[in-house]
């Protein structure tokens, strides 16, 4: 079973991107550990196709290359976080609509290459330097999640933010049952 991860930092985490097999030291490895050991008997196949600093339309021009061209069975898509961000720290503009956009024809174009979709709904760590973030945050969490339900990611309850903040990893990290073999 081959399952790729596409998204920005989050999903990147470290990877070495001159190896394709680099999975990096985030949720991809963490998850690729965990149903290793729940599915010993399924040959999985893993592929780290994040790449820091990405948008919602940097990810949306990728699929063909980083996602279709692969052939996955399963594919994870986490994005949106950077949107929201190049505006506060880059002063771009951030058009709800244009990233709404993107955001369908990426999942579509995932769909079509007949990989099983999963979507993640962006997370925004409650940090004091983020809070200016996050209306125009949850707005985008909004607009890009009506179209489908999305997997939630869960506060842990053994650590901090800062903790998460300095492994780079999600505060869980989970594929839905359903998307993973009987």
């Amino acid at each position: 079973m081959k399952i790729v991860f596409i998204g920005d930092s989050i999903t990147e985490c470290g990877r070495d991107k001159a190896d394709p097999q680099s999975l990096g030291d985030g949720y991809v490895a963490i998850l690729r550990e965990k149903l290793k050991n729940l599915y010993e008997d399924v040959r999985f196949e893993f592929l780290n196709r994040g790449v820091s600093h990405d948008r919602v339309a940097d990810v949306q021009a990728r699929i063909q290359k980083d996602v279709a061209d692969e052939h996955p069975d399963i594919c994870v898509v986490l994005i949106g976080v950077n949107d929201v961000l190049r505006k506060y720290d880059a002063g771009a503009s951030l058009d709800f609509d244009a990233v709404a956009a993107s955001y369908e024809d990426a999942l579509k174009q995932v769909k079509a290459c007949g990989a099983k979709l999963i979507a993640v709904e962006p997370f925004l760590l409650d940090v004091p330097s983020k809070r200016r973030l996050r209306a125009d945050f949850n707005t985008l969490v909004h607009i890009i999640s009506m179209p489908m339900p999305m997997c939630r990611w869960t506060k842990c309850s053994t650590a901090s933010a800062r903790a998460w903040a300095w492994r780079r990893t999600p505060p869980t990290a989970c594929i839905p049952p359903t998307a993973l073999p009987a």
